[in-house]
């Protein structure tokens, strides 16, 4: 579940962000970087890259493809990772089909990284090599971001969840 969570949210981190939003964020490590996601115009992946016109729009379709990449691989090893968990949680377990799962879900991870690999390559096609340093270092960043805020809500929902102290 939270693979398909921050596989969906992965992408809200290239919109541009609402001033009351802003005013949320504050006091955030990363405010410099927000603030540079919300300013009017490109988005902050084609500000922070430098990109120039003919690579936007390039960019831009590439990166959904990437994205694209990501979620449906994303489902594809859910969906067999459910297959398991039903197949291991029955009171007589079938050796066999728990194998072929095993090995599909080997085979689907392989495919993921080999299309992965693909489609990073698109997008690099179109950066030089500046570019694709602060594209991936982009990438981590809104990554550890994404992890910073699933952290800040999981501790407001156990805050919320505890009764008061007294």
């Amino acid at each position: 579940r939270i693979r398909t969570f921050l596989a969906a949210m992965w992408p809200t981190f290239f919109m541009r962000v609402s001033p009351a939003s802003r005013k949320a964020l504050s006091g955030s490590p990363y405010e410099n970087e927000r603030s540079e996601a919300t300013s009017p115009g490109r988005s902050a992946p084609a500000r922070r890259l430098e990109l120039n016109d003919a690579q936007y729009a390039q960019f831009v379709t590439r990166l959904k493809v990437l994205h694209q990449v990501r979620r449906q691989n994303t489902r594809l090893h859910n969906q067999i990772l459910q297959e398991l968990r039903r197949l291991s949680q029955s009171a007589t377990p079938d050796e066999a089909a728990l194998r072929a799962r095993i090995k599909a879900l080997d085979e689907q991870d392989m495919h993921a990284a080999d299309e992965l690999r693909r489609a990073y390559a698109m997008v690099d096609e179109i950066l030089d090599a500046r570019q694709q340093a602060r594209f991936r270092l982009f990438e981590d960043r809104m990554e550890r971001q994404k992890l910073e805020l699933l952290m800040r809500a999981r501790n407001r929902a156990g805050r919320a969840n505890t009764p008061p102290r007294r």
